[in-house]
C-alpha cells in the first residue's frame, strides 16, 4: 500500500496486488480544521471456481445402475457467491448446437412407459445448485452433464462429469454406454 498524491488537494491510496483480505472499510481523515473524514468499503470480487474438479485430462465418470439415485456434486467458491445451472449433453444424437434427448414418460393409469424423443437447443435441464440428483435412473439418463457456476466476474467456470448407466436388455446381460465425446 501506498499514498498517492497527484494533486496538492487529491490523495489517493494505492493497494497492489489486492487479496480477499484487502476487503473492508478504509478511513481517509485529514489533519484539518474542521476535520474531514472520508469512507469507502472495497469490495474484492473473485471468479467462480470449482473446488471439486478433476487433474486436466482425467474424465469425471459415474457407473450406475438402473433405478439407482445418482448425485453429482459442483463444489464452487467466489465473491459474490456463485449460481450453478446444470446441462446435459446427450451421449450421442447432437447435430450443430440442436440436441436430440430421448425421455420416458409414464402412461396414465399404467405401469408402462413409454419413450419419447424432443429437441432443444440448449440443453440446460431446469436445476440449480450445487448437486444434481437423479432418481430413479434409466438408460436415457445416459450423458454428460455440466455445471456452470457463474457471479458476473469472469470467467465462468464449469465441469463435466459423464453418466453411464449399466442395464439389462432383452438379451439377460448388462449394455454399458460410454461417452464418445472428449470430456
Amino acid at each position: 500500500m501506498e499514498i498517492d498524491r497527484p494533486y496538492i488537494s487529491d490523495w489517493n491510496l494505492l493497494i497492489r496486488d489486492v487479496k480477499v483480505e484487502d476487503s473492508g472499510c478504509y478511513t481517509c481523515k485529514t489533519n484539518t480544521f474542521p476535520v474531514r473524514i472520508k469512507f469507502v468499503e472495497l469490495k474484492v470480487l473473485v471468479p467462480s471456481q470449482i473446488l471439486n474438479k478433476n487433474e486436466i485430462g482425467k474424465k469425471k465418470e459415474i457407473l450406475t445402475k438402473e433405478g439407482e439415485t445418482v448425485n453429482i456434486t459442483c463444489i464452487v467458491s467466489g465473491i459474490p457467491t456463485p449460481r450453478v445451472k446444470w446441462y446435459r449433453r446427450p451421449l450421442k444424437d447432437t447435430v450443430e448446437g440442436i440436441v436430440n434427448v430421448t425421455s420416458e414418460i409414464k402412461r396414465q393409469g399404467s405401469g408402462e412407459r413409454d419413450s419419447c424423443i424432443y429437441t432443444v437447443e440448449k440443453p440446460h435441464i431446469g436445476m440449480e445448485g450445487e448437486i444434481l440428483v437423479i432418481h430413479n435412473v434409466s438408460r436415457y439418463c445416459n450423458g454428460i452433464y455440466q455445471c456452470v457456476a457463474s457471479n458476473d466476474v469472469p470467467p465462468a467456470a464449469e465441469m463435466d462429469t459423464a453418466v453411464l448407466v449399466e442395464y439389462s436388455c432383452a438379451f439377460g446381460f448388462i449394455e454399458r454406454w460410454y461417452a464418445l465425446a472428449a470430456l
